[in-house]
Formats: structure tokens, sequence, C-alpha cells
């Protein structure tokens, strides 16, 4: 969801508009609809937004992008449909983390004959953000607060029973200080739990087998 007048850089605005926009979205729909709203900053300061929406009750949920664009009343947005649930993170970070350089400027194309390579700076985008700005914000009901956990890997999987799994999803992001040289490593993993507990059975009924 983006802005036809731009640069727009009021992360406040911006949360105010999206407010006003779930509650035409809502009497649409006829439903409580679950929400988790991300802030992306392109390169030239302008703000504009990402969001994942689903249904509390878990029945379908459609909004035509013509819909959406009404309820939003801000400029150009673009509705799909994700099909892979377990990848609904990696999306999130991607859109957070990652800087397009063939989309410095924050130019959007419709225009789905528009083949580009694309050439991603991993984490570059962290960088952009204001210090203390809130990157997302999420509905009180229908998603749950992550627990937050602190402790060496091994210590974590142990506790989870995941020793042995391997992640579903994996991500590297090396990143440099401006003063000096000095650069560190953020490693992210994703695990499936139930993927792992069924592995794991897996595992089992193959070892049984091979005796």
């Amino acid at each position: 969801m983006t802005y036809k007048n731009s640069p727009m850089t009021e992360p406040n605005k911006l949360y105010s508009d999206f407010k006003r926009m779930m509650r035409r979205l809502r009497r649409l729909v006829g439903k409580y609809l679950a929400y988790i709203v991300v802030i992306e900053p392109q390169a030239s300061g302008s703000l504009h937004a990402h969001l994942l929406l689903n249904t509390i009750d878990g029945s379908r949920l459609y909004i035509a992008n013509s819909d959406l664009r009404k309820a939003w009343g801000q400029g150009f947005v673009n509705v799909k449909r994700l099909s892979d649930s377990d990848n609904v993170a990696s999306y999130v970070m991607a859109y957070v983390s990652d800087i397009d350089l063939n989309n410095l400027e924050g130019k959007l194309s419709n225009d789905s004959n528009t083949k580009l390579t694309k050439r991603i700076i991993k984490g570059g985008r962290l960088g952009l953000y204001p210090v203390g700005m809130q990157i997302y914000r999420r509905s009180k009901r229908g998603i749950r607060e992550p627990t937050k956990l602190k402790g060496t890997k091994r210590t974590i999987k142990e506790r989870y029973n995941i020793n042995d799994a391997m992640p579903s999803y994996y991500r590297e992001m090396k990143i440099k200080r401006n003063n000096d040289d000095e650069t560190f490593t953020i490693e992210t993993e994703y695990y499936n739990r139930e993927k792992a507990k069924l592995e794991k059975a897996l595992q089992k009924i193959k070892n049984y087998s091979e005796k």
C-alpha cells in the first residue's frame, strides 16, 4: 500500500491511515480480520506498508484489489494470496530488511511485462529505518505474540526437542558499521516443530525396518 503523494515520511500518519482503512475493510468483509502490518522505507525516504490479513474464524478471505484500493484511499495497492503459509515469516523478513537495487527511488510498477534481474542488498533496508521507529504492528486478536527466549542455539533446540532438525528457512546477513570496518553476522533460522516431529518418527520407522 503506497502513497500517491510522495515522499511520505511520517510513520504516525501511516498508522493512522491504516487504522481508518481497517475499519472500512471490516465493514466490507463483515467479520473481524487479524493482521500484521509492516512499514517499509524506500531509499528515497518515502514509506509504504505491507499487510498480512487473515480471518479469526479461519474462513476463506477474498478482498478484491479495487476494494482494498478504495478502503486505503491513499494510492496504489496490490493484493495477492500467499500460497505457502510456512514462508510468511521469510516474506516479511525480505521486505523489512532487503533493498532492491532496481528500485532505489521507491518507484512501483504495475507493468507485468517489465523483466528486471533482481539485485538485492541483504540487510540493506535496516539502515533506512529512523531510530526508535516501530517497524510493525499486529491485531490484538488472532495473532499470538511470539515467545522470546535468550540462550545458545543448542539449549533452545534441546528445549523444543528439535536437536537433529534442519531449518525450514535460513538466511545470513553481514552488517558493516558505518564508522569502521568491523562487520558482524546475523543468522536467522526457522524451524517447523510439527515437521521435525514427523521427520523424527519417519526416521525411527526407517531404522526399525532396516534392522
